[in-house]
């Protein structure tokens, strides 16, 4: 599965590297960091259930 989903690999060797697990993915591939907030902004507010 970890070839498959790059990014699985990704936050295992993350958690294993700091010692505990994430429940967010800090990689926004080719979008900037301006890109990425304004996106999870949007899914925040026009989203049901996202905001929990």
């Amino acid at each position: 599965m970890r070839d498959a989903v790059p990014v699985l690999g990704y936050l295992a060797d993350l958690s294993e590297k700091i010692g505990r697990k994430h429940s967010t993915v800090p990689y926004c591939g080719d979008l900037s960091l301006t890109d990425c907030a304004q996106i999870a902004n949007w899914i925040y507010h026009h989203i049901p259930g996202a905001s929990k």
